[in-house]
């Protein structure tokens, strides 16, 4: 917690002689003060001063208690706020703890201490909220950074995945020998020349003619299938190459820049990237993808790369829960898109390994890993959702009997 002498009080009455006196008393205290004779001069006084606690009467002209408690919370929801008054009118004084204020002390003040303990327990608590938002932020940051490894650790694992079949097939092609065929050839041209004097009786009477026309056909033929052998190993490397290229190009496009802005985006094509980059790990796991996009659904306002590792996050973590759920042959990935009045809507569904129903509840919390990693990925998924006012569920009916995970965003995010 900070020094006395570090905290700045912010006093809002308009009785000069409690004003003054409270003053004198937290000074002593070291506690610097600044003090407002009415409402509208307090909130003045607050943004030019920030303090970092305010007491404030809720009786006064100008602007009353109830309006500066209402202003305060809406530009620093943090600040402790301390009504004293000596109203006693009930209905204000639970009006003023409802909207937020942090404790309630009435006049007149005959024992200052009690106001003392009231800042100093405020101020404690201030504190603490800080240090868990601090924490937070810390824990959270690291959750982005995994997600952005999680992510490039998927390209890469899919561009190897890419590259390796485009080396096993430039090598077949590297190391088909086909002299022995250019050989035979050189000797049926030689054979030919030989007799070009008479070559229609050459191929047409002696056996070595008529053998040398018949295997040039043959040549022919097994030319004709290398070269479609060629074709296609060639065709395998470009498609290899292409693959590499299109999960790059996606890649890049969600890169993010030193400062991730908020931007127009089409949750439609922002999952039809994801899978494409990663295609081959459905390929590998036999997962059959079953799509349901409503392409009706209007574009929010959000940072497109943290969307796009909170998509590939659990895309990913339905492959790998497929994986293994050994037991189930069934491999299936069902993606839905939808529109409420309130909210666009994403659903994941798969046939994988299914979460306990005791352990969904802690599946969101930071740490929490099934698979040996970070634990990271929920946590960050759900951290960026709920802080775009959206909200993130698990459903599961148990081990081994798959999961569905839901996102749903607000339409206001459009307009944030």
């Amino acid at each position: 917690m900070q020094t006395r002498t570090a905290v700045k009080i912010l006093i809002i009455d308009d009785d000069d002689e409690i004003r003054e006196s409270m003053k004198g008393f937290l000074e002593d205290y070291n506690y610097k003060v600044v003090d407002a004779e009415n409402g509208l001069q307090g909130l003045e006084y607050f943004e030019r001063e920030s303090p970092d606690l305010v007491l404030c009467d809720l009786i006064m002209p100008e602007v009353d208690g109830i309006e500066v408690l209402r202003t305060i919370i809406k530009k620093a929801p943090d600040i402790p706020i301390i009504i004293v008054s000596g109203t006693f009118n009930i209905s204000d004084t639970v009006e003023a703890l409802k909207m937020g204020a942090w404790d309630y002390i009435s006049k007149p003040l005959l024992d200052m201490t009690i106001l003392l303990h009231s800042i100093d327990k405020a101020l404690q608590r201030a504190s603490l909220i800080k240090e868990k938002e601090l924490y937070k932020s810390r824990f959270l940051n690291k959750a982005v950074d995994a997600g952005r490894a999680q992510l490039s650790a998927m390209v890469l694992h899919n561009i190897g995945n890419a590259i390796t079949p485009v080396a096993v097939h430039a090598a077949k092609l590297k190391n088909r020998n086909q002299s022995h065929t250019y050989r035979y050839i050189a000797q049926c041209y030689s054979d030919l020349l030989e007799h070009k004097s008479h070559l229609t009786e050459y191929i047409t009477e002696e056996p070595r003619g008529i053998e040398v026309i018949q295997y040039m056909g043959t040549l022919i033929e097994d030319l004709q299938n290398e070269n479609k052998k060629i074709t296609d190993l060639i065709n395998k490397i470009t498609t290899g190459v292409d693959y590499v290229e299109q999960i790059l190009t996606i890649q890049r496009s969600y890169a993010p820049d030193k400062i991730e802005l908020k931007e127009k985006v089409n949750i439609n094509t922002m999952i039809q990237d994801s899978l494409a980059m990663q295609e081959l790990s459905f390929s590998a796991h036999n997962i059959l993808l079953e799509k349901n996009l409503s392409w009706e659904l209007p574009q929010i306002m959000i940072e497109k790369n943290k969307l796009m590792q909170v998509i590939v996050n659990l895309i990913k973590n339905s492959c790998d829960a497929i994986d293994e759920n050994s037991d189930k042959t069934d491999h299936k990935i069902e993606i839905t898109t939808y529109g409420t009045i309130t909210h666009i809507g994403l659903t994941i569904k798969d046939t994988g390994i299914g979460v306990e129903l005791e352990r969904q509840r802690e599946i969101f919390d930071f740490g929490i890993s099934s698979k040996g990693s970070s634990g990271f990925g929920l946590y960050y998924c759900k951290s960026f959702v709920e802080a775009n006012e959206g909200r993130m569920l698990l459903e599961s009916p148990g081990r081994g009997c798959g999961s569905t995970m839901t996102i749903e965003l607000p339409f206001t995010t459009s307009f944030m």
